[in-house]
């Protein structure tokens, strides 16, 4: 249902250009869970600065974590994360849809 859309809001485009904004908008929206789990983890680090054994390695590990998940969606290009940010938005009233049938 996402790509047909995908498909007809890009027919416009060539194949190889429809090709690359697929990749590109797959790859970027794999990249954000990265994202959330980096920031989660210097989170979770913080608050739990007492216990962590090694702190300053998980801080150091979910900077680069967070540095290399932004650096990663901004190369993806303006149009690829307009096509991204329209996907994620149209997966919220998807899954409460399926949240509300699975009752």
């Amino acid at each position: 249902l996402i790509i047909s859309l995908l498909l007809i809001i890009s027919s416009s485009m060539n194949i190889i250009k429809q090709f690359e904004l697929f990749i590109l908008s797959a790859t970027t929206m794999q990249v954000i869970p990265y994202l959330y789990t980096s920031v989660a983890e210097a989170i979770y680090m913080m608050r739990h600065r007492k216990m962590a054994e090694h702190f300053k390695a998980h801080i150091f590990i979910a900077t680069i974590g967070t540095l290399f998940s932004l650096w990663a969606v901004m190369g993806a290009g303006q149009k690829v994360i307009y096509f991204v940010m329209l996907f994620i938005l149209i997966s919220i009233p998807l899954y409460a849809i399926v949240q509300f049938q699975k009752k």
